[in-house]
């Protein structure tokens, strides 16, 4: 099924998505409002001083997968298991983090990574954009 990519406005199959951790809500603003927001965890140490908020976590898991091959059937179709385990991990402190983001195609990707590109360098310094 083919999307409608929300910068272009061309539809594809290829869909990807660009996004900015930004610290204010960009999709309240005039800035990017159709942009979505998408939270997601950074590990920090106990003894940073975070801004924003933290999560401890005393006791968790983390995924670990077996990988059982059972060969191939009388078709000549293999047939591979992935078996989960949980590993225990030791107490974690997570922060909190804000992702805004944009579905787009492939093209309006690249157009946004060369931008990104061109501001790393320092190419709108002068032309004032603030």
């Amino acid at each position: 099924m083919k999307a409608r990519c929300k910068v272009c406005g061309n539809k594809t199959e290829d869909m990807r998505h660009v996004g900015v951790e930004c610290f204010y809500k960009v999709n309240e603003d005039d800035i990017v409002p159709d942009a979505d927001e998408r939270q997601f965890f950074s590990e920090v140490g106990e003894d940073s001083s975070i801004w924003g908020k933290t999560r401890r976590y005393k006791s968790g898991t983390v995924d670990r997968f077996e990988i059982i091959d059972h060969g191939k059937d009388d078709r000549g179709v293999g047939h591979t298991e992935l078996v989960p385990h949980q590993d225990p991990v030791p107490p974690i402190r997570l922060r909190e983090n804000v992702l805004f983001s944009i579905d787009c195609c492939k093209s309006c990707r690249a157009d946004f990574l060369q931008v990104f590109k061109r501001w790393r360098n320092g190419e709108f310094k002068e032309i004032g954009w603030r």
